[in-house]
């Protein structure tokens, strides 16, 4: 479709031409008591396998419409970026990347937070790949002294974080930044996205948890229903701290995805720019 387009707009317009409804029936839990989180992490394992399982998480359309005005800037050769969507970006895909206990929700645990606070730094701060630091802290959360309840509530935000990174490595694979056979090269953007994508969609993730679990712990200690797209509904303080985290995530990491794909490309010279949309 756009072979020389970068891989993440080129992903991104993918999600414009195919469905993304699927036939999950949501669970609708009303009380934190009857939450079986272990189940809820299989189901997201079972359930979140396409572009569109992301971007369904994205209930208020902000990413979407972000995607949106990308693709159409896209296809008329225009300006990749307008104010209203850097204003966007600039405000909900933080900088910050060292949290504390006072960060997170009071629904947590004191234990939970300090086994949630490493697991958020080191996310941000990734020395490895995000796949490896999931997986040393999914070992450390089955060895450590946790309940089982509050490792389930962690183990929702591990499993969200891995699949939302499975989905985007698998997507990423299946698109070239550029296509040799036409001359439409631009090693700078590749450079560029290699260098960068990995820490914003880690810092992004981390930064929707954050918050996403504070405004879910709110709505539910307040009576009102936290939604997890495609895997269900719950009310309560910690089901919706639980929750909202998880969505959080994965809106920070498509927020993190785009951030790059834009920041990337307004580094670039014209020279390079003209290829990449040829």
């Amino acid at each position: 479709m756009y072979g020389s387009i970068l891989k993440i707009s080129a992903i991104i317009f993918c999600v414009f031409v195919v469905s993304c409804t699927t036939n999950i029936d949501d669970l609708s839990i009303n009380q934190e008591q009857n939450i079986d989180y272990i189940a809820i992490s299989d189901q997201i394992k079972n359930e979140i396998n396409e572009f569109g399982d992301l971007l369904k998480m994205d209930t208020e359309g902000r990413i979407t419409d972000i995607i949106k005005n990308i693709n159409e800037n896209i296809e008329t050769k225009g300006k990749v970026i307008n104010p209203k969507t850097e204003k966007y970006l600039n405000e909900h895909i933080s900088v910050k990347t060292h949290f504390s206990k006072n960060d997170l929700s009071d629904s947590f645990s004191e234990n939970q937070k300090t086994f949630l606070i490493s697991f958020y730094n080191d996310l941000a701060n990734p020395d490895r790949s995000l796949n490896e630091i999931i997986l040393h802290y999914n070992s450390l959360l089955i060895s450590s002294y946790l309940s089982k309840n509050e490792k389930g509530q962690i183990l929702v935000q591990l499993t969200i974080a891995e699949s939302t990174l499975k989905v985007i490595d698998q997507l990423l694979m299946n698109f070239e930044f550029s296509d040799p056979n036409d001359g439409n090269t631009c090693d700078a953007y590749q450079n560029c996205i290699n260098e960068n994508l990995g820490r914003n969609v880690s810092q992004g993730m981390v930064w929707g948890a954050v918050t996403g679990g504070i405004a879910g712990g709110i709505a539910g200690a307040a009576g009102g229903t936290v939604v997890l797209p495609g895997i269900g509904t719950t009310t309560g303080a910690v089901g919706g701290t639980v929750f909202g985290a998880a969505q959080g995530a994965t809106v920070g990491a498509l927020g993190g995805a785009v951030w790059t794909s834009l920041n990337c490309t307004r580094t670039l010279s014209q020279d390079c720019l003209k290829k990449l949309f040829a």
